[in-house]
């Protein structure tokens, strides 16, 4: 089972109950189809960015789950039928993997907490770390 994120958006005019069932409707969906949720995360009430079927605003629910493909194609059927919601989205959720030296040991003992340990300097094209020219005393004091 791989792990997925879904952000939907539901009709802000919908009272709380129906918020709460048509939620707890996909998790049992998820669930029943042999899935886990892992996170779950009301925003609540929100400004929608551009106006979607003559809403300005949308109850908004992001969770993050494991499931396998027929509950991940059935919960998209749902959200494609249920009137209630205005939009949605599934991606496949990864662990941000950092780019870089990893620091040694050295570098770590020495840092105050909180704080990155490693520098990666000016980033330049395709994420590569940018030349820095060197500035010598002649390079300075040329006449251009």
């Amino acid at each position: 089972m791989r792990t997925y994120e879904t952000a939907f958006i539901l009709r802000p005019d919908l009272e709380e109950e129906a918020l709460a069932s048509t939620v707890s409707k996909v998790i049992d969906l998820i669930t029943s189809g042999g899935g886990s949720i892992e996170h779950r995360d009301d925003w609540g009430k929100r400004r929608l960015a551009y106006e979607i079927g003559g809403e300005r605003d949308g109850h908004y629910t992001i969770l993050r789950f494991k499931a396998d493909s027929p509950t991940l194609k059935e919960l998209e059927r749902t959200f494609r039928l249920n009137e209630d919601v205005l939009r949605y989205l599934i991606v496949r959720w990864e662990v941000p993997v950092r780019r870089g030296r990893q620091p040694d040991t050295a570098d770590t003992a020495d840092a105050p907490q909180g704080q990155p340990t490693v520098s990666l300097g000016p980033i330049g094209p395709a994420g590569r770390p940018s030349p820095v020219p060197s500035m010598t005393p002649e390079a300075e004091s040329r006449e251009v």
